[in-house]
């Protein structure tokens, strides 16, 4: 469970900072994971690659409000419900918890790792990882310059670039 406090102005003009909570249970990122082709992570990532702005932003929000629910007193409960959710979304703190996260990758990181239990978050990143390539460059091994500075007095030379092979194709 993620605990977040939020700082926010009200429709009144009033600066507020609030307590949410947000959870996700292991059943509710198995609906997730098999909801997406390739996978939750998966899908989050071509989101990202491709750069579609409204589909990550939307994606995004699903998590964000699938995950906000209101923990009982006892802490036995997390109640979450379309009624609690829709509440929520119509709050300035879930605009300014959205924008917050929206505009810090690190931040939207650490918030969706944090709402998983504890023992998925590592395989979560594990995932993450996995679908990202990793660049690997293709340049060539190069050989040690000899650098050679030519005898001369004349103060105009200016001596000549060191040539490096390129790759032919």
């Amino acid at each position: 469970m993620l605990k977040r406090s939020v700082n926010y102005t009200n429709f009144d003009g009033e600066a507020k900072n609030k307590t949410f909570y947000f959870n996700l249970t292991k059943t509710e990122l198995l609906e997730l994971d098999g909801s997406a082709e390739g996978g939750l992570a998966a899908s989050l990532q071509r989101i990202v690659d491709s750069q579609e702005g409204a589909s990550l932003i939307a994606e995004f929000k699903r998590i964000i409000l699938l995950a906000y629910g209101e923990r009982s007193d006892d802490g036995d409960r997390f109640v979450k419900s379309d009624d609690i959710r829709e509440a929520f979304s119509q709050t300035a703190a879930f605009d300014a918890l959205f924008m917050e996260l929206a505009q810090d990758d690190k931040k939207a990181s650490d918030f969706i790792l944090g709402l998983m239990p504890a023992e998925l978050t590592s395989q979560m990143q594990d995932e993450i990882n996995k679908s990202r390539p990793v660049p690997t460059p293709n340049v060539p091994a190069q050989q040690p310059l000899e650098m050679v500075q030519p005898v001369t007095t004349d103060p105009n030379y200016i001596p000549p670039a060191p040539v490096i092979p390129m790759q032919q194709d």
